[in-house]
């Protein structure tokens, strides 16, 4: 799978189940897919682009975030 050509939200949460990082490939990322990466690998919160959204998947998975 090229991650690039990632357009549906169950290609990226293939993607993502498989490696945390392919988050980073993620256009359009919903809360279930950055969930999943992250699970999958804790650094891939990095990879997340919303603000708003990156900070209640780090409240959800008790990632402490220094602001």
């Amino acid at each position: 799978m090229k991650f690039c050509a990632i357009l549906s939200i169950e290609a990226a949460l293939k993607a993502v189940e498989r490696n945390g990082y392919a988050l980073r490939y993620v256009k359009d990322q919903t809360e279930a897919v950055c969930l999943k990466a992250v699970e999958r690998n804790g650094d891939a919160l990095q990879y997340v682009l919303e603000r708003k959204l990156f900070f209640a998947i780090a409240a959800k998975l008790n990632i402490a975030i220094s602001k």
